[in-house]
């Protein structure tokens, strides 16, 4: 049983390409935090109201909204109890120190970024991205 899952809206001809080279080197310009999320996020997550077949939910509308507190997917116990709302400042912690210390218990793989400009781009473009 194979389940192809998908990782970004990347032109069709793009994602014919084998290989990891896909989601690393796309082949328009994009601005560097959307180079962020295709690299660290979008293989769990998608931006779209109705993103499916992803291991993590949608980051459509995550700003403000609470930690574990999407309808419909299957949380870990640590964040149905968190009581972290996701804005600029508490992304921006997952990210800087991890979610093995942020959100103790998650599910979510650890994910560190060491570059503030890097880690400043992709809050941006999230936010940008992510509008209801």
């Amino acid at each position: 049983f194979i389940t192809r899952w998908p990782i970004y809206e990347f032109p069709p001809e793009f994602l014919d390409k084998p290989g990891p080279a896909r989601r690393f080197h796309p082949n328009h310009d994009i601005s560097n935090g959307e180079r962020q999320f295709a690299r660290k996020c979008s293989v769990c997550h998608t931006l779209k109201a109705d993103g499916k077949r992803r291991a993590g939910p949608t980051l459509f509308g995550v700003f403000g909204r609470q930690a574990g507190g999407l309808e419909g997917y299957p949380y870990s116990p640590a964040l149905q109890k968190s009581d972290i709302i996701w804005n600029s400042a508490t992304i921006n912690r997952l990210f800087a120190e991890g979610p093995d210390k942020v959100t103790p218990g998650t599910k979510m793989p650890i994910q560190r970024m060491k570059n503030e400009q890097d880690l400043k781009d992709l809050v941006s473009f999230l936010q940008s991205a992510t509008q209801n």
